[in-house]
């Protein structure tokens, strides 16, 4: 074993240790993305909490993070402004380091419209009180970036009490109107991952997306076991850094034996000193190769683009990376579409169907 296995060993936290007990005692994948379950009409999404500090940070304090949550299908923007509300749960805010919400309790969604490419959210007054500045630019900030994960929403309008508002608690917080992402910077990771979400599941090879603004805009991903034995690690050039944020897409193949727990973790090289700097902590589900959602594929693809399809039978079907099409056919069928935009068809049978990464389309059958 390297001795950089050894040191992410010591660094993995009680986030993933707390994952895998989560899973274990719900029965089921803890699955993120985009992926359709079409038995059940929902759609794997995110809402966005805070994550505190561990000490590795150039500016410490707490940062948005995006955490996985089973949204509904039909009306996925409500379900997650409601899941939003409902807050961290138990276990997330149990974590080191912790996971907490600026929204108040007690705070209500009174509606939501899109048009567009905006969004306006009706909130009761719970939602201004208490709370100094940071508190009240985060839970915008938390509103917005739930909200514009969304590819039909570019920026988000609050009303309070049916009361169009940009002018928020006692120090008179102005926002934009409509407020956007870019309005949030100082509350961002230097490493945003947007893909998988905490708590969410990595195909295998994994998609990793995001935005970032560090020096040079180079910074590394690891990937981990639940034991913080190094799977991958990989280089990442985003599109711009320095100073300027910049986005990445980034497809990362790596080796285990099982499906478990484990961690995505991002940091930098400090241009000062050479060490790892804001290291974050992203626990996930791993996947070996060729599996899904516990599974192994009877029908597998490659990282090209793909045309895939089902038997009669009951398949489990594994497109990995490229712009797939998949058809399931009879059956009750697993599929997970894998990184890319895919178009997959559920057939006949009682069909399960994952998405993973990329904006798919993902049809049940009968």
């Amino acid at each position: 074993m390297s001795s950089r296995s050894i040191s992410w060993r010591r660094r993995i936290s009680l986030a993933v240790v707390a994952l895998g007990m989560a899973v274990a005692s719900m029965g089921v994948s803890a699955a993120a993305g985009t992926g359709v379950s079409a038995a059940a009409d929902t759609v794997k999404g995110s809402v966005y909490f805070m994550l505190g500090d561990n000490g590795s940070e150039v500016a410490p304090g707490p940062r948005l993070v995006p955490v996985a949550r089973t949204l509904d299908a039909t009306t996925p923007a409500t379900s997650a402004l409601r899941k939003l509300i409902a807050g961290p749960t138990a276990d997330e805010a149990s974590s080191v380091p912790g996971i907490s919400s600026a929204v108040p309790a007690g705070t209500k969604l009174l509606g939501i419209s899109i048009s567009a490419g905006i969004a306006t959210v009706d909130l009761s007054h719970e939602f201004v009180s208490g709370g100094g500045t940071l508190s009240m630019t985060a839970r915008l900030a938390q509103v917005v970036f739930t909200l514009t994960q969304f590819p039909t929403v570019d920026g988000v309008r609050f009303r309070i009490d049916g009361v169009p508002t940009t002018v928020f608690g006692g120090e008179g917080i102005i926002i934009d109107d409509p407020a956007t992402r870019d309005d949030f910077e100082g509350l961002m990771p230097s490493i945003l991952l947007t893909g998988p979400a905490y708590g969410g599941r990595i195909d295998n090879p994994a998609r990793l997306t995001g935005t970032a603004n560090v020096f040079e805009a180079v910074f590394w991903v690891t990937i981990v076991d639940g034991n913080g034995v190094v799977l991958a690690e990989h280089r990442v050039q985003a599109t711009s850094g320095s100073g300027t944020r910049g986005t990445f897409d980034v497809t990362v193949p790596y080796d285990t034996p099982a499906d478990g727990p484990g961690a995505v973790i991002t940091w930098y090289y400090s241009p000062k000193d050479g060490s790892r700097t804001d290291i974050r902590e992203y626990p996930v589900q791993i996947s070996r190769g060729g599996w899904c959602d516990g599974r192994k594929a009877t029908i597998l693809g490659s990282p090209a683009r793909d045309r895939l399809t089902g038997t009669a039978g009951n398949d489990v079907i594994v497109a990995f990376g490229g712009h797939d099409r998949i058809l399931a056919k009879g059956g009750d069928d697993l599929v997970c579409g894998g990184a890319g935009k895919d178009r997959v068809f559920g057939g006949s049978g009682r069909d399960v169907l994952y998405g993973e990464g990329g904006r798919d389309s993902l049809i049940g059958g009968g």
